[in-house]
Protein backbone atom coordinates (compact mmCIF):
# COMPACT_ATOMS: atom_id res chain seq x y z
CA UNK A 1 0.00 0.00 0.00
CA UNK A 2 1.33 3.45 -0.89
CA UNK A 3 0.24 5.06 2.36
CA UNK A 4 2.02 2.42 4.41
CA UNK A 5 5.22 3.10 2.43
CA UNK A 6 5.01 6.79 3.28
CA UNK A 7 4.40 6.11 6.98
CA UNK A 8 7.21 3.55 7.09
CA UNK A 9 9.66 6.06 5.62
CA UNK A 10 8.51 8.77 8.02
CA UNK A 11 9.17 6.50 10.99
CA UNK A 12 12.31 4.81 9.65
CA UNK A 13 14.15 7.92 8.47
CA UNK A 14 13.67 9.94 11.65
CA UNK A 15 13.53 13.24 9.77
CA UNK A 16 9.91 13.57 8.73
CA UNK A 17 10.56 15.73 5.64
CA UNK A 18 13.29 13.41 4.38
CA UNK A 19 11.06 10.41 5.04
CA UNK A 20 8.15 12.10 3.29
CA UNK A 21 10.39 12.74 0.26
CA UNK A 22 11.27 9.06 0.05
CA UNK A 23 7.71 7.98 0.74
CA UNK A 24 6.35 10.12 -2.10
CA UNK A 25 8.97 8.70 -4.46
CA UNK A 26 8.07 5.14 -3.43
CA UNK A 27 4.35 5.84 -3.87
CA UNK A 28 4.91 7.42 -7.30
CA UNK A 29 7.02 4.43 -8.38
CA UNK A 30 4.36 1.98 -7.27
CA UNK A 31 1.59 3.82 -9.13
CA UNK A 32 3.79 4.12 -12.23
CA UNK A 33 4.60 0.40 -12.25
CA UNK A 34 0.96 -0.62 -11.83
CA UNK A 35 -0.75 1.86 -14.16
CA UNK A 36 1.75 2.65 -16.92
CA UNK A 37 1.30 0.90 -20.26
CA UNK A 38 4.75 2.17 -21.27
CA UNK A 39 6.32 0.45 -18.25
CA UNK A 40 4.60 -2.88 -18.97
CA UNK A 41 5.57 -2.72 -22.64
CA UNK A 42 9.27 -1.93 -22.12
CA UNK A 43 10.21 -3.28 -18.68
CA UNK A 44 12.13 -6.25 -20.14
CA UNK A 45 14.29 -4.12 -22.49
CA UNK A 46 17.91 -3.49 -21.51
CA UNK A 47 17.78 0.19 -22.52
CA UNK A 48 14.74 0.69 -20.29
CA UNK A 49 16.55 -0.96 -17.37
CA UNK A 50 19.55 1.32 -17.90
CA UNK A 51 17.43 4.47 -18.14
CA UNK A 52 15.46 3.47 -15.05
CA UNK A 53 18.69 2.98 -13.15
CA UNK A 54 20.05 6.39 -14.21
CA UNK A 55 16.79 8.19 -13.36
CA UNK A 56 16.65 6.46 -9.98
CA UNK A 57 20.26 7.42 -9.23
CA UNK A 58 19.57 11.06 -10.11
CA UNK A 59 16.47 11.20 -7.90
CA UNK A 60 18.41 9.75 -4.97
CA UNK A 61 21.36 12.12 -5.47
CA UNK A 62 18.99 15.09 -5.75
CA UNK A 63 17.50 14.07 -2.40
CA UNK A 64 20.98 13.91 -0.88
CA UNK A 65 21.68 17.40 -2.25
CA UNK A 66 18.44 18.86 -0.89
CA UNK A 67 18.85 17.46 2.60
CA UNK A 68 22.62 17.92 2.90
CA UNK A 69 22.23 21.62 3.58
CA UNK A 70 24.43 22.61 0.64
CA UNK A 71 21.71 22.95 -1.97
CA UNK A 72 21.78 26.76 -1.96
CA UNK A 73 25.55 26.83 -2.33
CA UNK A 74 25.46 24.22 -5.11
CA UNK A 75 22.87 26.21 -7.06
CA UNK A 76 24.89 29.44 -6.66
CA UNK A 77 28.00 27.69 -8.00
CA UNK A 78 26.02 26.24 -10.91
CA UNK A 79 24.59 29.67 -11.78
CA UNK A 80 28.09 31.22 -11.75
CA UNK A 81 29.09 28.84 -14.55
CA UNK A 82 26.18 29.93 -16.74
Amino acid sequence: CRVKSCYFCLIFEGNSIYGLYHGVILAFTEVYQKKSKFYHKHKENKWFFGMSWLINLNIIMFGFLIFSGYAGEAFRVALNYL
